[in-house]
């Protein structure tokens, strides 16, 4: 499927939906996973869905299958892509901590200090973005192993101390509902720089959604269209089909 025709997926002809309180319920996880596990690769569709480090609420649609290492093999030919395209510009943006008298950059421990926005405009051959290139290239040759053993419950799906996880997705379209808290998140020049070059990648869609009652619903199969505009995501699912809490 490309960006420049429009196509249609159909994934599942039935669209089966739970609300929070329905997943409270141990049968119907169970059915929910069963559910996921009989397609492999299909829509994820989470109404209200909030962030728990910012409190953001979105509705957001997602293809649940996606294969990591593809997506790392994709991401590695997009750096190289990169590397390679003599126009490249890169715009950074991140906050750092300064003394308040000195204006030096100190750290979050500096009683008087104050936060200051950077933004940085890399062109290619520019020794701060090669370096990027580097840090981002070893990320994803050698990715740190994980820190938390999840449960396999089926194709997708995962548990963790009795919280149901559907991971393996790649994000189609997030819509916010609700802004979140815009928490400080300071970072050094570098790591900015090889963030900056990461969110350009395939592996930057790829996420993981836990499903510990912060959402309305959630909603599995249907129909997608992809139009021309890759933001334009007609769904099937409808109110009646996503059971809203009230």
């Amino acid at each position: 499927m490309t960006e420049a025709t429009e196509s249609k997926m159909r994934l599942k002809d039935v669209i089966v939906s739970r609300t929070r309180e329905e997943l409270q319920n141990g049968g119907t996880a169970q059915e929910l996973i069963a559910t996921i596990d009989a397609a492999p690769t299909s829509i994820i569709h989470i109404a209200g869905y909030v962030s728990k480090t910012t409190g953001e609420m979105s509705n957001v649609f997602a293809i649940k299958g996606a294969n990591y290492a593809n997506t790392v093999q994709k991401s590695l030919a997009e750096l190289a892509e990169m590397e390679a395209d003599p126009e490249l510009s890169l715009t950074v943006h991140w906050d750092e901590w300064v003394n308040a008298e000195t204006g030096k950059k100190t750290t979050a421990a500096c009683k008087n200090k104050r936060l200051e926005h950077r933004k940085l405009v890399l062109e290619q051959g520019d020794e701060r973005l090669l370096a990027g290139f580097v840090k981002v290239r070893k990320s994803l040759e050698n990715p740190e192993k994980p820190t938390v053993e999840y449960k396999k419950e089926g194709h997708g799906v995962y548990s963790h101390n009795d919280v149901l996880y559907i991971r393996d997705c790649r994000v189609l379209q997030k819509v916010v509902i609700e802004e979140g808290e815009d928490k400080v998140r300071t970072s050094s020049e570098a790591v900015a720089v090889a963030n900056a070059i990461r969110r350009s990648l395939a592996v930057s869609k790829y996420r993981e959604y836990r499903l510990d009652g912060r959402y309305d619903s959630i909603s599995v199969g249907g129909d997608v269209i992809q139009p021309t505009d890759p933001d334009a995501i007609e769904s099937t699912v409808t109110e009646k089909d996503a059971v809203p809490v009230d």
